[in-house]
């Protein structure tokens, strides 16, 4: 892998036109909170019905542009890959002590995996009194590299059932792509008293599913292939938010209409080391099937103009890969402390109930001179080896 994974998957996401849900590093920075809370320029990405609250004085807004990446080497899967190429090129297959050590440290690469998200994202927002409009675009890219790791098969050949482990694992960079595009509608309305924001986004999806895969000796991910399969399709997301005071409760659904991509398929051919002619092929096939479901989540706020506390938390279960265990459920929580309206200190803190991901701190600071002008950063971290992130810049007037 040549250590290069990280550099060219940033490269794959952001040429690919990038975006995790990182579209606000605002919201990013409070632990990716965004439900009940945030600006109306951000609220096309969160709830549609943030994008009905905003300031009296506020006619017209933009924030362009909002980029970010994120990513996770679990289990050191980046040094591990590296480690079995070398093995592998220097290994002396009549050596019986040196065939085991390479295949201990081959088990050594089962569980590991590498995640790349990352994106960017826009919008032109006019808020009013009758319905709030907010024209938004985002493109953002998930990516994931995973070992496959072969086993011996019975055979009449000893040294072939011992090395075949060896020559016979795979690894696969796959990744997904959404361009969208689309407008959020929101209104207040008053019920039973009550004091709402309905909001939908309508939206239009354009798709793109990458498949890479190589014997872990020949493994390279600048070969990624640069075919892809392509669709498109309309969506939509809903939400609401009830208010009362500082206290708000929010429920967001997003891509209410379930859409699939397959990707190609791929056929790798293991022929075992030049060395050892009698090796018998293996010809294995890989195709995966990416899943956007809706996703439902509530989120909580207490807000002033000084100080605000948020938490979210998915009620369902996001997917993603069919073939893989990486669905993951957020429960997301963070706080913004204004500092005389100039300066914003954030925190924040999440955790995947699917223990997919790793529990990731987050933390950032914003700068709103005037408060007509706004530039936002913040970072995620929850290892050496996962790390995050973003920044925007909005302008309202």
């Amino acid at each position: 892998m040549n250590r290069k994974i990280l550099t060219n998957a940033i490269l794959f996401g952001c040429l690919s036109s990038p975006a995790l849900v990182l579209a606000d590093a605002r919201t990013e920075a409070m632990g990716g909170a965004g439900t009940a809370t945030g600006s109306y320029l951000a609220g096309a990405f969160y709830n549609p019905a943030l994008v009905a609250i905003y300031n009296r004085k506020d006619d017209f807004g933009i924030m362009l542009p909002a980029i970010g990446f994120e990513y996770q080497d679990i289990n050191d899967m980046r040094d591990k890959v590296d480690g079995m190429q070398d093995t592998i090129k220097g290994l002396d297959i009549s050596d019986p002590v040196a065939v085991n050590n390479a295949v201990n440290e081959l088990k050594s690469l089962d569980g590991t995996r590498f995640l790349i998200r990352g994106g960017i994202a826009g919008s032109i927002a006019i808020p009013n009194q009758y319905i709030s409009a907010s024209l938004f675009a985002q493109s953002y890219v998930e990516a994931i590299a995973l070992p496959h790791i072969a086993t011996s098969i019975a055979g009449d050949d000893a040294v072939e059932k011992e090395i075949r482990p060896i020559y016979d694992t795979t690894v696969t960079l796959t990744g997904f792509q959404v361009n969208e595009i689309g407008i959020a509608l929101a209104r207040y309305v008053q019920l039973f008293g009550q004091h709402f924001t309905v909001g939908v986004s309508p939206k239009y999806q354009y798709f793109g599913a990458y498949n890479y895969t190589a014997a872990v000796e020949d493994f390279d991910v600048d070969k990624y292939s640069d075919d892809k399969v392509t669709d498109d399709a309309f969506n939509v997301d809903v939400g609401v938010i009830w208010f009362y005071g500082p206290f708000r409760l929010g429920l967001a659904g997003k891509n209410l209409i379930k859409q699939e991509l397959v990707t190609e398929n791929v056929t790798v051919t293991t022929t075992g080391p030049s060395s050892y002619p009698a090796y018998t092929p293996t010809v294995s096939n890989y195709q995966y099937t990416y899943e956007i479901k809706p996703l439902y989540t509530v989120g909580g706020a207490f807000e002033t103009h000084y100080f605000t506390l948020t938490t979210d938390i998915d009620l369902n279960k996001e997917t993603r890969f069919k073939n893989f265990d990486d669905d993951t459920r957020m429960l997301r929580m963070g706080a913004e402390f204004n500092l005389l309206g100039q300066i914003q200190l954030r925190g924040g803190y999440r955790i995947d109930l699917e223990d997919n991901l790793e529990d990731t701190y987050t933390a950032g600071i914003g700068f709103s001179p005037g408060d007509m002008f706004r530039l936002d950063v913040a970072a995620s971290y929850a290892n050496a080896d996962a790390a995050g992130v973003s920044m925007n810049w909005s302008f309202a007037f």
